[in-house]
């Protein structure tokens, strides 16, 4: 009697198959998905994420500019800018942070403590740099820069000066820790006289540790002159203060006038 045969069965095969060709479209799809994430990423978040990164790896120190100088009628100075030196702290460069605080301490008038506890706010902070003091005099700067202290560096900044003192002081204005003006001239006349800040980048690693530093200029402002007479003025201001108190006055005005022009010389 001869045995019966079945026929090979055919499932098995097929639905191997099929759950191949299931994995072959689940896998295609993800790379078109990845693919067309990258397309993305690359061709229109490029600018977004470059931005990002650079923000992430530098910071930048805003730097401010030569101001422009103000001169009376015979062209003599009433204001004009010098340099002078600004120090600032790199957080991350800074191992002994109470040796360092208590070293800088005196020479920027502030006490150890406070220093020593922004320092360390601003390592937990991971900022990139903190001041220590703007527009220190060379006396002050020399006796700084002689620590050489890992950490503290050191940039050039102006800083606003009057050779006549007070004289003419509520015609002339003055400017604030920024350079920008707040009262007289300096302030009507800021936007000319201030010019176009400059920028100090500072590059660091994933670590916050600079590696480069550069710097982008910083463009003068432009001079003006002024109708006054530096004399005139020194003279009416020293007859007013007389006749104020001959007076008893509290205050007194006095305006002086070129005849021919209507120019103010004395104000």
């Amino acid at each position: 009697m001869r045995a019966r045969t079945k026929p090979a069965s055919k499932t098995r095969p097929d639905t191997s198959r099929r759950r191949v060709g299931v994995i072959v479209c689940v896998l295609s799809v993800w790379m078109v998905c990845i693919a067309g994430r990258l397309v993305y990423l690359q061709m229109v978040q490029h600018d977004h994420l470059s931005k990002l990164a650079r923000n992430q790896q530098q910071d930048a120190i805003e730097t401010s500019p030569m101001r422009g100088l103000i001169y009376d009628r015979q062209q003599q100075e009433l204001a004009r800018s010098i340099e002078t030196n600004s120090f600032f702290i790199v957080p991350s460069e800074i191992k002994e942070v109470e040796d360092t605080a208590a070293r800088l301490a005196p020479l920027v008038n502030a006490e150890a403590k406070k220093l020593s506890a922004n320092i360390k706010d601003a390592q937990q902070a991971r900022r990139k740099f903190i001041w220590l003091a703007r527009r220190l005099d060379e006396q002050q700067a020399e006796k700084i820069t002689a620590l050489k202290l890992d950490g503290v560096h050191t940039l050039k900044e102006p800083k606003r000066f009057y050779p006549n003192g007070s004289l003419a002081a509520h015609v002339l204005g003055f400017v604030g820790i920024d350079e920008v003006g707040l009262g007289g001239i300096e302030q009507f006349h800021n936007e000319r006289i201030r010019g176009e800040a400059g920028k100090f980048f500072m590059e660091t690693d994933a670590h916050q540790r600079p590696y480069q530093s550069y710097e982008a200029q910083s463009r003068p402002g432009q001079s003006v002159v002024l109708t006054i007479d530096q004399m005139v003025q020194f003279r009416t201001e020293q007859a007013l203060a007389s006749a104020v108190e001959r007076a008893h006055a509290k205050s007194g005005t006095a305006i002086v006038l070129d005849p021919r022009t209507g120019e103010i010389l004395a104000l």
